[in-house]
């Protein structure tokens, strides 16, 4: 994976000063305002912000290139335990070595299934408010459960059925 301005033509100076420059590494600005000059401030505009996101983009990407989808510096998974290493045991679906399937995106349910990595209106980065999959209506929570021959957890079946409504 490579970030475009490194090998797109416009190169090093598009975010590099080549002598002089206020900010580390002759970048031209701090590098999350520089990110998002490119990226869009509105990934950051919401309420709630993920913390390493809200301080500096290299928390979590790597700026020139790497082996990972969106310049991650490591596995999803792996980097959101470095912050939230008990998840795992608190969390059913099993975060990507689960059967369940995202309705949305047809991947395995993954951190980015639930929670947005950069900013929400809502709590714990969710896209709908906390619990809203608990409070959808019977009638709901009933046709959910019939994604499949074997019977989902309500939580995960609540959790297809608000993304296919969505």
């Amino acid at each position: 994976m490579r970030h475009s301005p490194v090998f797109s033509g416009k190169e090093c100076l598009s975010c590099h000063s080549p002598h002089v420059a206020a900010a580390k590494s002759l970048l031209h600005r701090e590098s999350k305002e520089l990110c998002l000059s490119c990226h869009g401030k509105e990934m950051m505009a919401k309420k709630y912000k993920q913390f390493p996101a809200a301080e500096s983009c290299a928390s979590c990407h790597l700026p020139h290139s790497g082996a990972e989808p969106k310049l991650l510096s490591s596995k999803m998974k792996e980097l959101c335990l470095q912050c939230h290493e008990k998840v795992e045991k608190t969390h059913l679906h099993g975060m990507g070595k689960s059967p369940y399937v995202d309705a949305k995106t047809g991947r395995l349910i993954d951190c980015v299934s639930c929670n947005n990595p950069h900013s929400s209106e809502h709590e714990k980065l969710s896209p709908r408010p906390t619990g809203a999959a608990h409070s959808a209506p019977a009638a709901t929570r009933r046709a959910s459960m019939s994604f499949s021959r074997k019977r989902l957890p309500e939580h995960i079946a609540l959790a297809l059925a608000l993304a296919l409504a969505c």
